[in-house]
């Protein structure tokens, strides 16, 4: 979409107008764009970005069942696996047996696994609050504006996805 044109847009009614693929792309790429971003942000971190997310999903939701973890992030439930077993590794997580099912494995940060992934989380939040100062208050009040809208697109890919 050119420039001139991304502050003009309309809201888009609930019928899909021609402008929905030139949208989507724009907001794919723009979306790309910021999560590589804040992935070099933090390109000195010993853990792989698939190590860091896993990690954070874990800090943040855990316990938490292998399989969810796969499924929530669309992720394959033998690669979540490689990436608790690297973690565990570390000692940043650690596995759990379901006290109803044993054949259950559901996975908890440790105390230096949750304080890591606070560390990164907080890196990303800096990282981002720094990109922010440079917006003028405008331009800050339409992000703000827009997040609902961004979160709703989130549910409805993963609603989606299910």
């Amino acid at each position: 979409m050119p420039a001139g044109n991304r502050n003009t847009m309309a809201p888009m009614s609930s019928e899909r107008s021609p402008e929905v693929e030139e949208v989507a792309d724009w907001l794919r790429a723009t979306v790309g764009r910021l999560a590589r971003s804040l992935r070099a942000a933090q390109g000195s971190s010993v853990l792989s970005p698939s190590q860091r997310e896993v990690l954070g999903i874990v800090a943040r939701r855990g316990p938490i069942r292998l399989a969810k973890i796969a499924a929530d992030e669309g992720m394959n439930v033998t690669m979540v696996s490689r990436i608790v077993s690297q973690l565990e590794d570390a000692s940043l997580v650690e596995r759990q047996s379901d006290l109803d099912d044993e054949r259950v494995v559901h996975v908890a940060a440790t105390r230096s696994g949750r304080r890591l992934a606070d560390e990164l989380r907080r890196e990303r939040t800096r990282v981002l609050s720094d990109a922010l100062e440079g917006l003028t208050d405008r331009e800050l009040r339409r992000l703000i504006d827009v997040l609902p809208a961004l979160d709703a697109i989130v549910e409805k890919i993963a609603t989606d996805r299910r």
